[in-house]
């Protein structure tokens, strides 16, 4: 019998999102979720970024399953993207896997993944591990915490929850359950993270269902709420108050699009067959019979509300003058920005816009707050604490609410930082594992590409077209600038002129090299620039056969 755990995080140790945590007892292992990051402006032209998979493909303890908490994007989009690398069984409630099933239709495994549902209060066997999910509430249907009982010792993880007293679908948190569970003893909890440092309790979505239910009533024209697609109780809301409204929905936006199809699908969202019309037959009804519910709360670049605010003419719903745009979400840290420039393009447009910052009942977030993390520690009493999900700051502020409840035994751990646990609930350090982040545009990219993208987008791009005629240089260099502070006129012919005489100045024995003529030129290229705009871009030389 293996005496000890050992806790490996792979991924949502360190940020928001990315989350994946391998659970190991000797030579077998499972993964809880498999989740992305997406990029910021540090990783340009980054579709989605995913845990590095090296030490699950060749660690000691292949995973035997990977059992899914819930169906958001941080916990199940990167599941296509290891099931190209192992062919493991992925357990989860219904939801999530027909989310993980639209993933992969994007995605030619060469085989049929295999699937298993889970189900509160039915436990199944993976490998060594019993594994019992949990009912526990959230801004997703269908959202369980998982009971874990390995070879040595019992493990809550929480995955992402809030304790909300009146949920829209009455799928309530479980916590008779877990009161059960900890009365047997809970050698570690492994809890949410992400609100932290917000005191007070989250808030019920039916708080947030009053005051959408006020601004549609006093709404004249058309109303456009945007939200997180996923949240489908908010959605459910939605379709609630446009029945009530006399207003017909329409779905703009493909994610919003496909998470009502598939929670349709699942019987987790109702609705009157005739409530919702497609975009270009809303377009022709009298203004204050529309409820649009877009996707593209955080200004991504093409999402559709984006497009909406750009006055983008492809679009059969617009926004005009007299309209209500509600956005019914929060904005996540670094897109401050992009979400202002929406707020302002929206308000060109004649709209009124509401959001948190005027009236904070339009949104109440998926994750507990204070309250509700110490309500949980108190429930599992357990003997051991890792907080999991968030940045260091986060996970240090639920560290120190777990011992201010009496939970002596706490330790921080960020990605790659293995732990071992064994039966009393004594941690101790299990060293560093291979981690790290894979980037993904199409293909995965590698980091000399992608610091190379991120220098193009700092300081832009020169570039040097060398002719060549026979066995050396032949003809004017030709050079163009692309992303590089405007030049004055003229300024390309002079760098050219300085190339060339870099090169007319090698000696003649150098100048039937190649090779040795581009870097010359590439290098008389970026000192040309540096030495005129104090700034160097990054610099290609080209060498061009004439005639060709």
């Amino acid at each position: 019998m293996t005496s000890r755990l050992r806790i490996v995080p792979l991924g949502g140790l360190g940020e928001i999102g990315m989350n994946c945590l391998a659970l190991e007892a000797g030579s077998r292992s499972i993964l809880v979720d498999c989740g992305v990051l997406f990029p910021d402006d540090e990783a340009p032209g980054v579709d989605v970024i995913h845990p590095d998979f090296t030490y699950l493909v060749q660690g000691p303890a292949r995973p035997e399953a990977l059992i899914l908490t819930h169906g958001h994007e941080d916990h199940i989009g990167a599941v296509p993207y290891l099931l190209r690398q192992i062919d493991v069984p992925v357990y989860g409630p219904p939801l999530a896997l027909a989310l993980v099933r639209e993933r992969l239709k994007e995605h030619d495994l060469g085989r049929e993944p295999r699937f298993v549902e889970t189900r509160p209060r039915v436990r199944f066997d993976a490998g060594p591990f019993s594994v019992e999910p949990i009912r526990v509430t959230h801004s997703m249907p269908d959202s369980t915490a998982l009971c874990i009982d390995t070879p040595s010792c019992r493990v809550l993880h929480s995955g992402d929850f809030k304790i909300d007293r009146s949920p829209v679908d009455g799928q309530r948190f479980d916590e008779g359950r877990i009161r059960q569970l900890a009365a047997e003893g809970i050698a570690l909890l492994l809890s949410d993270s992400t609100n932290a440092e917000v005191a007070g309790e989250s808030g019920s979505e039916l708080d947030v269902r009053d005051v959408l239910g006020r601004l549609i009533d006093g709404a004249q024209g058309a109303v456009f709420v945007a939200l997180f697609s996923s949240n489908v109780h908010r959605l459910q809301i939605l379709f609630d108050l446009a029945a009530e409204h006399g207003r017909k929905v329409t779905l703009v936006g493909r994610s919003v699009q496909t998470h009502e199809r598939v929670a349709l699908a699942a019987g987790l969202l109702r609705r009157r067959s005739d409530l919702v019309v497609e975009p270009e037959v809303a377009a022709g009804l009298p203004r204050r019979s529309i409820l649009a519910v877009v996707s593209g709360t955080q200004g991504e670049p093409g999402s559709a509300l984006t497009r909406i605010a750009a006055a983008d003419p492809s679009r059969p719903m617009r926004v005009v003058h007299g309209d209500t745009v509600i956005f019914s979400n929060r904005v996540i840290p670094g897109n401050d920005r992009p979400v202002q420039r929406l707020f302002t393009a929206l308000a060109r447009l004649g709209a009124r816009v509401v959001h948190r910052s005027i009236e904070p009942g339009v949104h109440v977030s998926g994750h507990a707050h204070q309250t509700e993390q110490r309500a949980l520690i108190e429930m599992c009493r357990p003997r051991a604490f890792v907080p999991i999900h968030g940045p260091r700051l986060f996970l240090e502020r639920h560290a120190e609410l777990a011992r201010s409840v009496g939970v002596a035994n706490v330790r921080l751990i960020e990605d790659g930082e293995a732990l071992e646990l064994d039966a009393t609930g004594s941690l101790e350090t299990g060293g560093l594992v291979p981690h790290g982040r894979v980037h993904i545009d199409g293909s995965a990219i590698g980091p000399a590409a992608l610091r190379e993208r991120l220098v193009l987008a700092d300081v832009g791009v020169a570039v040097v077209v060398l002719p060549w005629r026979g066995r050396a240089p032949g003809g004017r260099p030709l050079v163009t600038f692309r992303g590089v502070t405007d030049p004055a006129p003229g300024f390309e012919e002079r760098a050219g002129r300085a190339v060339a005489e870099a090169i007319e100045e090698m000696p003649e024995v150098r100048r039937t090299d190649r090779e040795d003529v581009r870097e010359t030129a590439r290098l008389a290229l970026r000192r040309f620039v540096r030495n005129q705009l104090g700034r160097t871009p990054m610099a290609i030389a080209i060498v061009v056969e004439e005639g060709r």
